[in-house]
């Protein structure tokens, strides 16, 4: 899964924001931060929901950018009382 996420992700081939997501949470558990950081930016990017603004957020934090982490949740916190 994250290979070919990460072939996608490069061919720019892809428009599947639960793939890079998923995709994403497994290069972060790898400690891979720079693809994971690429794949859920591209997921955010395609679906700016609550789900890939987590993703998105737990890789930022991992990364030590707190202030990029509450530019992403900031606009979404509210999202998670809907969900």
């Amino acid at each position: 899964m994250l290979r070919i996420a990460v072939w996608r992700l490069e061919a720019d081939d892809d428009d599947q924001p639960d793939r890079f997501a998923e995709a994403a949470q497994q290069a972060a558990f790898a400690n891979d931060f720079g693809i994971a950081l690429r794949l859920a930016e591209r997921a955010f990017a395609l679906a700016p929901g609550f789900d890939s603004a987590l993703v998105l957020a737990d890789v930022l934090y991992e990364l030590g950018e707190v202030e990029r982490t509450e530019e992403v949740l900031g606009p979404v916190g509210g999202l998670a009382a809907e969900d």
